[in-house]
């Protein structure tokens, strides 16, 4: 008999850069508050705990294995462990900031509260070090592996395959997520007009992603909001640009920044950007103005070929987290404490980048 695998996810579904990760397990995919499929195009999130609780009691008892995607997934899995099904086994994937965000909120209490059923959880899959910081006042007890995301095996061919500009003729700063105050983007914006208005420095910045066509900078002269763009035009503004800026203050991973490093950019990232252990501290951040406008007027200052050089160092650490290495990753955490993952392991391992 198969094992059976469920994966708790929010939103519309699982999110792209986690998927590959369940593939491998052929799972079951129900979203954690109303117990339904995927469904493209579509948010059911009604942030309800009572619905978490009612969907962890109503989903099918016969799982062996169920996956939480994200802290607030996280509610549903244990009320499914101890009110349907006690033997399943438990698996947290920690992919996002809500153990940073509720540090000083009162929230904290009732996540504090929940620490005798959360610990007793089988296992935490971390994102990053910084994810795992982040959580462990809340599950002191819960064993954890960390494994990077990565992104779609189609980006990471083109992005590998680029030929970046690197150029300072302008300056061209590329940055990509969508707008919302946890990107941080207005004061990116500002650490630009700064640098642009106040010191001359030629240069420009493209912000890919949802919401900023909208924005009130998006009518800058120096600023460029494309809003969305195709996947074939993806690579395109990344070879075009002469690096990457990461600005969140809250971003448990970031694969854009991975995307970044992957099309062979120099990037920088705020100190509250998980994939900052894969840079050198100079590229590192705080996520204010005078913080990102001091990191990038040193890339300003740099020659052309020494942005190539700082790129390259940056595609040859990035390179080796493909999707296949990273999904392989994923089961093998997974598999080291639950005889579900065991049995998937000794399979044939799917092929991929």
């Amino acid at each position: 008999m198969s094992n059976r695998t469920c994966v708790l996810f929010q939103g519309s579904g699982p999110h792209s850069a986690h998927r590959q990760f369940f593939e491998p397990f052929d799972p079951v995919y129900r979203h954690f508050e109303t117990g339904r499929p995927p469904e493209p195009g579509t948010n059911h999130d009604t942030g309800s705990e009572l619905d978490r609780i009612r969907t962890g009691r109503a989903l099918d008892p016969s799982f062996d294995l169920i996956i939480a995607e994200g802290t607030a997934a996280l509610q549903t899995l244990v009320a499914y462990r101890y009110l349907s099904n006690i033997g399943a086994e438990t698996v947290f994937l920690a992919a996002d900031e809500t153990f940073y965000q509720v540090q000083d909120k009162p929230t904290r209490f009732l996540w504090h509260g929940l620490a005798p059923l959360t610990n007793r959880i089988d296992l935490c899959v971390s994102i990053s070090d910084l994810v795992t910081e982040w959580l462990r006042p809340f599950l002191p007890g819960v064993p954890c592996r960390v494994v990077h995301p990565t992104t779609t095996p189609e980006k990471f061919s083109d992005l590998l395959s680029t030929d970046p500009a690197c150029s300072g003729d302008p300056l061209t700063l590329l940055s990509v997520g969508d707008a919302r105050p946890m990107k941080n983007y207005r004061v990116l914006v500002e650490a630009v007009q700064s640098l642009v208005k106040d010191k001359g420095i030629d240069m420009r910045l493209t912000i890919v992603g949802a919401g900023h066509p909208e924005k009130p900078y998006a009518d800058e002269p120096f600023i460029s909001t494309p809003g969305r763009v195709p996947i074939d035009e993806f690579a395109d503004h990344h070879a075009s640009a002469s690096a990457y800026v990461q600005p969140s203050i809250g971003d448990g991973f970031g694969v854009a920044a991975l995307e970044g490093m992957l099309a062979g950019l120099p990037t920088i990232v705020t100190e509250l950007v998980g994939a900052k252990q894969l840079l050198a501290d100079e590229w590192v951040t705080d996520p204010t103005v005078e913080g990102l406008a001091s990191a990038i007027e040193t890339l300003s200052c740099m020659s052309r070929a020494e942005r190539i050089e700082v790129g390259r160092s940056n595609r040859n650490k990035a390179q080796s987290f493909t999707p296949s290495a990273q999904t392989d990753a994923f089961r093998d955490a997974v598999a080291s404490v639950t005889g579900v993952a065991a049995d998937l392991t000794a399979g044939d391992k799917k092929s991929g980048i």
